[in-house]
């Protein structure tokens, strides 16, 4: 499905229609100079079961950058009712609901602390303590290593090369990567939009600054890490690329990301799948700067939003007496 325009540039209404359907125009508040949203305080788990509060939300989002941030946060209140909550811990986080209540979609986001793997896993660790979401999405930018994308692409992760892990010795270094697909219930979804939309995806969005920008949205690969990486012949984007020849960028969060999913899937705030989604904001090589931080984030943000109604969990079925 080509040729779709996505106006995120000023808050008009009729943004918030939920289906996943073609020719739906987007329209978001400017980051810059929105007013401060109300504040509610915060609220433990017992107090939330108490007072018949939701303790299990569709979909829980993480920024890292304030420019994530701020197009993450225009979309939810363009798209229906949306205030912030402060808890009691300090965790601040932005509830929306999306769609008429009981028949629309739940989500909550927030921010990291800080940048990187340890950072990203806190982050999740505090929302699913808090909101228990069914899937998590990691929302930003990162940076392109692959030419069939550009500035303001998206990538939509099925899959993290984890290229942290190594050995090193006077020979010098040996890594060990480790490939982590998203669950299958989230392939799934992935599989299911890219069906509706074509792959890959091109769209055209309205930024924040009016002027329309074309892009293309693919499902793949990306590699993940501590190393933020600037060099066109960094040996991590030579390692990432033989791993696997289709790897389309890189950051530095998703891998901490899908290593908690992995080892906390039996626990009972587990839902049921993770998600990155990636705007391209450079491509990795000595150019890399903020320039294109704002654009990225935007599209990303976007994306997400048409995404959220492929990665709703059905209805569970009753369990049999």
């Amino acid at each position: 499905m080509s040729g779709e325009q996505i106006n995120i540039g000023s808050l008009q209404g009729g943004g918030n229609q939920i289906g996943g359907s073609s020719n739906v125009m987007y329209q978001a508040p400017q980051p810059v100079g929105r007013p401060a949203m109300a504040e509610r305080p915060g609220l433990d788990l017992a107090d939330a079961s108490r007072q018949g509060r939701r303790t299990r939300w569709d979909v829980g989002v993480i920024t890292v950058l304030s420019e994530e941030t701020s197009a993450v946060a225009a979309m939810l209140d363009a798209s229906g009712e949306c205030h912030v909550r402060v808890h009691d811990s300090g965790l601040r986080c932005r509830e929306a609901q999306l769609g008429s209540p009981g028949a629309g979609i739940s989500v909550v986001a927030t921010q990291t602390l800080g940048q990187g793997q340890q950072s990203a896993v806190i982050a999740f660790e505090r929302l699913r303590e808090a909101y228990t979401p069914t899937t998590v999405v990691l929302t930003g930018i990162a940076g392109a290593i692959n030419p069939i994308i550009t500035l303001g692409d998206v990538v939509v992760v099925n899959g993290v090369i984890h290229y942290d892990q190594r050995r090193e010795t006077s020979a010098g270094i040996t890594r060990r990567g480790q490939e982590i697909p998203v669950p299958a219930r989230t392939r799934h979804a992935i599989n299911a939009f890219f069906s509706d939309h074509g792959e890959p995806y091109r769209t055209t969005i309205v930024g924040s600054d009016g002027i329309s920008r074309s892009c293309a949205v693919r499902p793949g690969m990306i590699g993940s890490g501590e190393a933020v990486v600037a060099d066109q012949n960094s040996p991590i984007r030579g390692y990432v690329t033989a791993f696997n020849e289709k790897t389309l960028a890189l950051e530095t969060e998703a891998a901490g990301i899908a290593e908690a999913f992995y080892e906390t899937t039996d626990t009972l705030a587990a839902g049921t799948g993770w998600l990155a989604i990636r705007g391209i904001s450079d491509s990795a090589d000595a150019a890399k700067d903020d320039t294109y931080h704002e654009i990225a984030s935007w599209h990303a943000a976007v994306i997400l939003r048409q995404m959220l109604p492929y990665l709703k969990a059905s209805p569970q079925p009753a369990t049999p007496y």
